[in-house]
């Protein structure tokens, strides 16, 4: 994974139904660009802040930033394509479930439109 640092992700549960997910997001790390195929997620922010960059998925046109704190909950469709990282001074930790278990599709830096 080319990310600024890597992040460490944990599948701490999976079924044919649900995939749920730890992620440790060190300072200054990210995401590729990336899909959730045709799953639905619901990621849990437990500790330090995170950003999101969303964009569309035909038009990879940018669409809005987030930024998400410890207790914050926030939802990804099929529809969107987007990049999550630490925006934080700290280390961070998300929770993530996806519905059906997930089957992502990365995407280069260059295919999105800012």
């Amino acid at each position: 994974m080319k990310n600024a640092l890597s992040y460490q992700r944990e599948v701490i549960y999976k079924d044919k139904r649900v995939e749920r997910v730890l992620i440790t997001w060190p300072v200054g790390s990210k995401s590729l660009p990336h899909d959730h195929g045709k799953s639905r997620g619901r990621i849990r922010v437990i500790y330090g802040e995170v950003y999101e960059n969303v964009f569309d998925k035909k038009t990879k046109k940018f669409l809005w930033q987030t930024f998400n704190i410890a207790g914050s909950f926030f939802e990804e469709t099929p529809e969107i394509i987007h990049v999550m990282g630490n925006a934080g001074p700290h280390e961070a930790k998300t929770e993530h479930e996806y519905r059906p278990p997930l089957k992502m599709r990365n995407y280069s830096e260059k295919e999105l439109q800012y």
